[in-house]
């Protein structure tokens, strides 16, 4: 008896020391794997802070060269981050090499209501989260220690957290969770519309080079947008514009025709309209249907540019002021003004031309180039020459004094009617005044 109970006893101790010795061995291994687990963490969070200073200090850069926090966020909602840096930095660049390109009349974002989004979080939301470490899966342990219910993936991350704890670092996503404002909606601008240097015929080969693969790959609305702009281009390299004359028919069929489709299909950005062509005889057409409310005012804008254009050159102005100016006051929707002998950009509050023209849904329009759709009948006066604009004139500013007179006006039903009235007839007449060279009758 003594002899089994002995055998029994001994057996019990080996089972004892082979259990003390497996749990000193699990206790090392999870050490072991806790510190594994605690400096990948303490790695991850090392690398995720020096990405998020890079980009915060990027932030701050960028944010400060396109005018605040806001507009680059818009940028980076609109095109992506990496895309975002290099527009960021093209728009700055371009606005050192001309003063007259203003980025946020470019971009055009919306007015937040509350704070705007702040730098660190937008820094937040360009890094890369850092990877918290698995919590589990880590196979540490025996068949034995595992028969005792010793679970050894919790002992490794009980230790491990207080490891990654005790360096300051979050042992789950909650910190990178990133609360980022909306982004502002706006017009952005194409990389290509910053295409602007001393030789336009040049620029004019890059843009229809690049006109040419959007064509190619599909693209047939941006890059007839881009030909649009090529057009600007090229007619600013135009010697015959830089003597110190007026316009010749041909010469403002085609400063017509050029800058009217930059305006609508680059700067308006304007779908349903047909382009502008000018003809083997120098006449400026439309070629297809349009809406005669948005060519009238587009043929008016472009009437009064050529006008202060015709100016300037006379003052001894360069061409290349003239171009550039030209096409910042079409981005911009602001008048061309001459100021004791320079050209510069007019006040936003008196509008090159009336944007509410072609926000409001109109069915003025199924003409065919020169009017023959429905509304009111829309007169070419690119195809008369000068005596039959000044006839034209005449009739027109007859017709003026006859409903703005006490008995004209009670024509109309309403006050509103008599008012639109007296603005079509307005703007048929300031349009043929700039043509000649006369002053407007509404005045600005």
């Amino acid at each position: 008896m003594s002899f089994f109970r002995g055998v029994v006893k001994g057996a019990a101790k080996s089972v004892d020391k082979n259990i003390q010795d497996q749990l000193k061995f699990l206790r090392e291994e999870t050490s072991n794997v806790a510190k594994i687990r605690a400096n990948r963490a303490i790695r991850e969070q090392d690398n995720y802070q020096d990405a998020f200073d890079e980009n915060l200090a990027e932030v701050k850069d960028l944010s400060r060269k396109v005018g605040g926090t806001d507009q680059f966020q818009f940028l980076l909602d609109k095109y992506g981050v990496a895309e975002a840096k290099v527009m960021a930095q093209q728009l700055y660049d371009f606005s050192q090499k001309d003063p007259n390109f203003n980025i946020a009349e470019q971009l055009k974002i919306e007015k937040r209501e509350g704070p705007s989004v702040t730098a660190i979080q937008l820094a937040e939301f360009m890094t890369p989260k850092a990877k918290v470490p698995p919590s589990g899966g880590y196979n540490i342990g025996t068949g034995m220690t595992r028969m005792l219910g010793i679970d050894a993936d919790a002992k490794v991350i009980e230790q491990s957290d207080r490891l990654i704890k005790a360096a300051g670092i979050p042992t789950n996503e909650t910190k990178y969770t990133n609360n980022v404002p909306t982004a502002l909606a706006g017009r952005g601008v194409q990389s290509w519309r910053m295409l602007r240097s001393s030789d336009g015929r040049q620029d004019y080969n890059e843009l229809r080079e690049l006109a040419t693969t959007k064509l190619n790959n599909g693209d047939k609305k941006e890059a007839e947008a881009i030909m649009a702009y090529a057009e600007l281009r090229l007619q600013s390299s135009d010697t015959s514009l830089k003597t110190n004359t007026d316009f010749s028919d041909t010469q403002f069929a085609r400063y017509l025709t050029t800058h009217a489709n930059y305006l609508q299909q680059v700067v308006l950005g304007l779908d349903k309209s047909s382009p502008y062509r000018m003809s083997e005889t120098g006449v400026s057409y439309i070629d297809g249907k349009t809406n005669q409310d948005h060519d009238k005012e587009i043929r008016r804008a472009i009437g009064e540019l050529a006008y202060i254009t015709t100016q300037a050159k006379k003052m001894g102005i360069n061409n290349v002021t003239i171009s550039n100016l030209t096409t910042e006051a079409l981005n911009q929707n602001k008048k061309l003004v001459l100021v004791n002998g320079e050209l510069v950009l007019g006040s936003e509050n008196a509008p090159l031309y009336d944007e509410n023209v072609f926000k409001v849904p109109n069915d003025n329009g199924g003409g065919n180039g020169g009017g023959n759709g429905g509304g009111v009948q829309l007169m070419d006066y690119s195809t008369m020459n000068r005596q039959q604009k000044e006839a034209e004139l005449l009739k027109l500013e007859e017709r003026y004094q006859s409903i703005t007179s006490r008995k004209g006006q009670t024509q109309f039903n309403t006050t509103k009617d008599f008012h639109q009235a007296v603005k079509k007839i307005l703007i048929d007449i300031d349009y043929l005044r700039t043509q000649l060279n006369m002053p407007r009758l509404s005045g600005g």
